[in-house]
């Protein structure tokens, strides 16, 4: 790259210009634990199938939301169940489709296919590329094309579209030499780190007419999911940009003008943690609501009453019913069921109360306070758990 280009835009000139203070690095700690843990949690394929699906499709919202795309999430979901949106809204519906199907290629490329390559100008291209697919007009620029104007983003001025080229060769080459690919496993401090700096720096090239900021987040996710992020978890860092916008955008603007990284990597790092620990939460909540599956239907497999095949289904279906990390009342798991409304449908509450002491006699049940009005129950998770600790006998994962 010549002289000139550094000395006209000195933020460019791809180093590592930034620090991690004791706080940032905890977080980074923390991040690895949480990394580690979310890997080790087993779950069936087709459970982590609707998880990575769940994740990947509020990514996609996210980060087209960060652009001003406004699909609610029952447009989204009517546009996934295959039915159309309004014409007035069909282009929000692309918007988000487009990179939510960019994603889905970019993890079908990394774990199904193991095609794991180093950024490259053509990479970056080609996700440009789908984001802008079907965009028609309102898409301002040629997608997968290098911009061949002048572009302002706020206050910043880009660099000329000649010098992009260039550009664009030596920040895939320094990706490459500074986070030494193909010669270890990166950490996932690392890992973390290369993501987040080579947003920004795609963002100060700003590369394309349009879609940057689209294309940018893809290349996080592809960072983080080549690093061996669990799938479930890579939508985190556009989930916290979308969730704040303002100090998104203003961190960019302060690390140009000072030239480090630091703050920007600080703050995105914060917002991977929570996220993070958020992802794992829900995740071992499935996993728990699987395991109790698994523990019900043992346990109904050698249930003696097989007198009447209908109560032994309703009994069934009330222990499945059964929230395994919060106390309830049998009123309230009955409406938290339309199956179970129909099957208590014009009974009395003896039925109720023989049933429940049915489940208390399977140990499937435990009471949590007798002395309220309704009486207080919660899922019997004891046997399920490595360790009994008494404190969480009833109470489920807190």
């Amino acid at each position: 790259m010549s002289k000139t280009i550094i000395e006209d835009f000195p933020h460019l000139d791809f180093k590592r210009c930034w620090s991690i203070d004791t706080e940032c690095a905890m977080n980074l700690g923390r991040c690895d634990v949480y990394v580690q843990m979310l890997g080790s949690i087993p779950i069936p394929p087709e459970s982590q199938d609707k998880l990575r699906g769940v994740a990947f499709e509020r990514g996609a919202q996210a980060t087209t939301a960060i652009e001003g795309n406004t699909l609610t999430d029952d447009e989204f979901q009517q546009m996934l169940n295959g039915m159309p949106l309004p014409k007035s809204r069909a282009y929000q519906g692309t918007e988000v489709q487009n990179a939510l199907d960019a994603m889905n290629n970019i993890w079908t490329r990394l774990v199904e296919n193991a095609d794991i390559k180093p950024i490259s100008p053509k990479m970056l291209c080609d996700w440009n590329k789908a984001i802008g697919k079907d965009l028609g007009p309102l898409y301002d620029g040629v997608p997968g094309k290098l911009r061949r104007d002048r572009r302002h983003v706020g206050k910043y001025l880009a660099p000329p579209p000649e010098n992009v080229p260039a550009l664009l060769e030596s920040f895939c080459e320094w990706l490459k030499v500074e986070f030494r690919f193909g010669a270890k496993e990166a950490s996932v401090a690392e890992a973390i780190q290369q993501a987040i700096s080579a947003h920004v720096f795609f963002e100060w090239i700003h590369p394309f007419a349009d879609g940057n900021g689209r294309t940018g987040r893809l290349l996080e996710f592809y960072i983080l999911l080549r690093a061996g992020f669990p799938d479930v978890s890579v939508h985190v860092l556009a989930n916290h940009y979308n969730a704040t916008r303002s100090e998104y955008t203003s961190h960019f603007d302060v690390a140009r003008k000072k030239r480090n990284l630091s703050e920007f990597i600080k703050y995105a790092v914060q917002g991977l943690t929570d996220g993070l620990a958020a992802s794992l939460k829900e995740v071992q909540k499935q996993s728990c609501k699987i395991a109790w599956e698994s523990h019900v239907y043992k346990t109904f497999a050698t249930y003696s009453d097989y007198n009447k095949r209908s109560v032994f289904k309703r009994r069934r279906i009330l222990a499945l019913a059964m929230p395994t990390e919060a106390s309830f009342s049998m009123i309230d798991l009955l409406r938290s069921s339309n199956e179970l409304m129909l099957e208590y449908l014009n009974h009395d509450e003896r039925m109720i109360r023989n049933d429940a002491e049915v489940l208390l006699e399977l140990k499937l049940m435990v009471p949590v306070d007798d002395n309220s009005k309704p009486p207080l129950y919660a899922a019997n998770i004891r046997p399920m758990l490595s360790q009994h600790l008494p404190s969480r006998v009833g109470g489920g994962i807190r």
